[in-house]
C-alpha cells in the first residue's frame, strides 16, 4: 500500500494487510514514548554529575516531559481528528525525535529540560493519534479489543524494561544514549508510516479549546514550578508563593472556561458521576506512586547505595517484571469480578509495598527491598488495568473518548505531582528522607483504594467481559485518550 491511497480506496485485501502493519507501527511508537519515560530515571545520577544538576533540576528532567505530555493529551486528541491521525502521528514522532536529539547534546540542565519539553510535545501528539489509527483500522469489536490489548501490553513492556534497558545503555555508552536510542526508532517509524499507512480522514470542523488549553498548562506548570522550587528555596520564598497563587488563579480560570465552553477539552460535567470521579482519583493516586517511586528508587540505589545504572535496573526487576507478567491475570480478574475489588486491592498493595520500602536506609541490605518491590509491582499490575475498566464501565459510547481523556490526563497529572512533591520532600537527603516520601506515597494510595471501594460499589462488569483478551476490557481507553 502506498501513501497516495485514500481511506476510501482501501480494498478488503489491502485492509487485511493494513491491520498488522498499523498495530506494529503504533505499538513501536508508543513503546518508545513509554520507554523514554522510565529508562531515563536510572540515568539521572550520571546526568546530575555530568551537568552539575541539583535534585530540583533532575525533577524537572522527569517532570518537564510529563508536564507537557499531560497538558497536551486532550488537545492532541482533537488535533488528531482535525488534521488526520496519520499526519499527527508522524508529526509527533518527528518532534519526539528532535527533542531526543536536543536532550542528548545538552550541556546544561536547562538545555536538557528544554529538550525534554520538546519531546513531551511529540509524545503527547503521537499517543492519542496512535489509538485513533487503531480505532479506524480495527472496526470489528473483538479485533479492536485484541489490538488494544496488544498495544497496551507493549506499553507495559516499555514500562517494565525501561530501567533495565536504560541501565545497560548508560553503563555501556553513557547517559546520552538513553535519548539517542530513540533516533533510529523514530526513523524506522516514519519510514513505515510513509510506506504502509494511507492518509487518514480529517474533520476540519473539530473544535479546539485554546483558552482552556492555555489556562490548564499555566495552572499545572505554575503548581509544578512552585513545589519543585520550594525544595531549594523554602515554602515561604517569594517565587514559590507567587507560583502557587498563580496556579490557583489559573486553575480557577480553567474551571470557569471549561464550564462555559461549548466544546470543552476537559468535560467537568463527567465528574458528577461518583464512578468516574472515584476512578479519576484512583488513577491519579496510581501514577503519583508509580512515577515518584521509580524516580526515588533510581536515586536511592545509585546515590545512597552506590549501585551502577545497570545494577539499579536489575535491582528494580522484582517490581517492573510483574508489570508484564501479571496484567493478563488482572484482566481475567476484572472480567470475572468487576473492577472494584482488583482496583482497591491493587492500590492497597501499592500502599503496603511503599511502607515496606520505607524501611530502607543506608545500611539495609538489598534483600530487605525485595518484598516491597514485589508487592508494589503486583499492585501496579492489578490497579492499572482495573482503573480503566472502572472508568469506562457504563459510559455512553458517545462520551467514551472524553471519559478516557479525563482519566488519562488525571493520571499523568498525578505522575507530575508525585515526582515534584516527593522529590522536594527528599531533596538532597535521599538516604535519610526516603522513608517520609514513601509514607506519603502509601497514604495517598490507601486513600485512593478507599475512594475506589466506596465510589465503585455499584459498578459491575458483564460476564462477557471475562471472555475478552488480556486487559482488553481495561485498556480500551488506557493509558491515553483516543479521540474526544
Amino acid at each position: 500500500m502506498n501513501a497516495g491511497a485514500t481511506a476510501g480506496e482501501v480494498t478488503p485485501a489491502a485492509a487485511d494487510r493494513l491491520k498488522p502493519r498499523t498495530l506494529v507501527i503504533t505499538s513501536l511508537g508508543y513503546f518508545m514514548v513509554i520507554l523514554d519515560t522510565t529508562a531515563k530515571n536510572v540515568a539521572l545520577p550520571d546526568i546530575g554529575k555530568d551537568l552539575h544538576a541539583t535534585v530540583g533540576g533532575l525533577q524537572w528532567v522527569v517532570d518537564g516531559y510529563l508536564l507537557v505530555f499531560a497538558s497536551l493529551l486532550l488537545t492532541a486528541g482533537a488535533l488528531s481528528d482535525r488534521y488526520g491521525a496519520r499526519r499527527l502521528f508522524a508529526v509527533g514522532l518527528s518532534i519526539f525525535g528532535a527533542g531526543s536529539v536536543l536532550s542528548a547534546v545538552a550541556r546544561t540542565p536547562g538545555e536538557l529540560i528544554a529538550g525534554q519539553l520538546v519531546a513531551g510535545v511529540g509524545g503527547a501528539l503521537a499517543t492519542p493519534s496512535s489509538l485513533a489509527l487503531l480505532s479506524v483500522t480495527f472496526t470489528e469489536p473483538k479485533e479492536r479489543g485484541r489490538a488494544f490489548g496488544l498495544w497496551a501490553t507493549v506499553a507495559g513492556a516499555g514500562t517494565a524494561s525501561g530501567p533495565l534497558i536504560g541501565g545497560l545503555l548508560v553503563t555501556l555508552f553513557g547517559w546520552q544514549s538513553v535519548f539517542l536510542i530513540n533516533i533510529p526508532v523514530v526513523a524506522v517509524g516514519l519510514w513505515l508510516v510513509r510506506r504502509w499507512l494511507p492518509p487518514s480522514k480529517r474533520n476540519p470542523e473539530r473544535a479546539l479549546d485554546i483558552p482552556g488549553q492555555v489556562a490548564g498548562v499555566a495552572a499545572l506548570g505554575a503548581l509544578t514550578y512552585g513545589v519543585i522550587t520550594a525544595g531549594e528555596h523554602g515554602w515561604s520564598s517569594t517565587s514559590v508563593l507567587v507560583s502557587l497563587v498563580g496556579a490557583a488563579v489559573a486553575g480557577a480560570l480553567f474551571i470557569a472556561i471549561e464550564l462555559r465552553s461549548s466544546a470543552p477539552m476537559f468535560p467537568l460535567r463527567l465528574l458528577r458521576s461518583a464512578r468516574l470521579s472515584s476512578s479519576v482519583f484512583a488513577g491519579s493516586a496510581i501514577n503519583f506512586g508509580t512515577y515518584s517511586q521509580m524516580f526515588l528508587l533510581a536515586l536511592y540505589f545509585q546515590t545512597a547505595r552506590g549501585y551502577g545504572a545497570l545494577q539499579t535496573g536489575v535491582a528494580e526487576l522484582p517490581m517492573t517484571a510483574l508489570c508484564v507478567l501479571l496484567p493478563s491475570v488482572a484482566g481475567r480478574v476484572v472480567g470475572k469480578y468487576g473492577p472494584r475489588r482488583p482496583l482497591a486491592f491493587g492500590l492497597a498493595a501499592m500502599s503496603v509495598g511503599a511502607l515496606c520500602l520505607s524501611g530502607l536506609s543506608l545500611d539495609t541490605s538489598y534483600g530487605w527491598a525485595v518484598p516491597g518491590l514485589l508487592i508494589t509491582g503486583a499492585g501496579m499490575a492489578f490497579s492499572i488495568p482495573a482503573v480503566a475498566a472502572a472508568a469506562m464501565t457504563g459510559v455512553n459510547p458517545s462520551e467514551a473518548g472524553a471519559a478516557s481523556g479525563v482519566l488519562n490526563t488525571a493520571r499523568q497529572v498525578g505522575g507530575v505531582l508525585g515526582v515534584s512533591v516527593l522529590g522536594t520532600v527528599v531533596g538532597a537527603s535521599i538516604g535519610t528522607e526516603l522513608r517520609l516520601a514513601l509514607i506519603i506515597t502509601a497514604v495517598v494510595q490507601i486513600v485512593g483504594a478507599l475512594a475506589a471501594w466506596i465510589g465503585l460499589r455499584t459498578v459491575a462488569v458483564p460476564q462477557a467481559a471475562a471472555k475478552e483478551t488480556p486487559v482488553a476490557a481495561s485498556q480500551k481507553a488506557d493509558p491515553a485518550p483516543a479521540r474526544n
